[in-house]
């Protein structure tokens, strides 16, 4: 073979060679091609519950005594149809309704319940509510919530002082349920268990 032919093989060869991996490396995976998708049908809306379902809802929870849950489905009610009469009439009697529950309790130095009860109403009253009806004050029910943790962080005093500390913790407890962040009552709990533990030792 001519000298010049060698060199042109030799040359035009490895020119092959890269231009046929070039050309590899440009090809997608068959994998990542995009495809066609089939649009979905668009998913109907379900239609919200009538102002009558909410209403007796909230109504049969207030009933069972679960007031949290029946202020709960009462706010939602309001919160999806304010300008519906029969919703808010029925959520303001039953506001009013657990209200004087809360107030009996509390008259009746029931303040775990009381507690329990005007802090269900402070979490589930919309700003709304509180317009409309003049005699459910948040700042009411905020230092009714107050009192009662005043009350039973006494009664726990009381307790511990005659030396039932178990009883004394128990009472504080009931407070935090209602309370959560009340830090002298936590303060109280944190002292009274140090001191049965080291009583039971």
């Amino acid at each position: 073979m001519p000298k010049s032919s060698r060199l042109f093989a030799f040359l035009f060869i490895p020119f092959l060679m890269l231009a046929s991996c070039a050309h590899e490396n440009t090809k997608m995976p068959s994998q990542i091609i995009e495809q066609k998708k089939t649009p979905r049908p668009p998913v109907p809306k379900r239609p919200l519950p009538s102002p009558a379902f909410y209403a007796a809802q909230g109504r049969m929870s207030v009933e069972r005594g679960d007031y949290e849950r029946g202020l709960a489905q009462y706010r939602d009610a309001f919160m999806t149809y304010p300008d519906d009469p029969a919703i808010a009439s029925s959520y303001e009697e039953s506001l009013t309704e657990i209200k004087d529950l809360a107030e009996g309790a509390f008259t009746r130095r029931e303040y775990l319940r009381a507690g329990l009860i005007y802090l269900a109403l402070l979490r589930n009253f919309p700003e709304a509510v509180y317009r409309r009806e003049a005699s459910l004050d948040r700042m009411t029910f905020a230092e009714r919530i107050r009192e009662c943790a005043d009350k039973l962080t006494q009664d726990g005093l009381a307790l511990y002082r005659a030396g039932q500390i178990d009883s004394a913790i128990n009472t504080w407890r009931g407070v935090l349920r209602f309370d959560p962040e009340n830090y002298t009552v936590r303060k109280a709990i944190d002292t009274a268990s140090k001191q049965l533990k080291n009583l039971n030792k």
